[in-house]
């Protein structure tokens, strides 16, 4: 048995006796102990084929989150802090606007964060 990814899977009915009885006698119904096992051991094989489906996700989610990283650090890497020297003067005085701009908002929200830490202790 194969699963949705292609991944090979083997699952096996654990009452041998069952399933040589249906062989040997393909007429005969199984009695009602015999059906409580295979009912059981069915929904045994749902719930494992459902974890293995959850956890194939997961991983395909994991490894997508691993490319977009990567892809980032790859970006970074290429970003403007190797390429500063090559802005022309108007870049360098709007880049130079754009850090003040951030450390300002940072300074601010710093000073909120002092200041609701301090009235909650009061």
């Amino acid at each position: 048995m194969f699963s949705p990814a292609g991944n090979p899977h083997s699952f096996f009915h654990p009452n041998v006796d069952a399933i040589v009885s249906c062989f040997q006698n393909p007429d005969m119904q199984l009695s009602q102990i015999d059906c409580l096992a295979v009912a059981y051991n069915r929904n045994e094989v749902k719930k494992l084929q459902n974890e293995l489906e959850e956890l194939d996700i997961k991983k395909d989610i994991a490894i997508a989150r691993i490319k977009h990283l990567d892809k980032m650090a790859e970006t970074r890497q290429k970003s403007w802090w190797e390429s500063i020297e090559q802005l022309s003067a108007d870049e360098v005085t709007d880049f130079e606007a754009w850090l003040n701009a951030t450390s300002s908002k940072m300074r601010q929200h710093l000073n909120q964060l002092e200041n609701g830490a301090s009235t909650s202790l009061g």
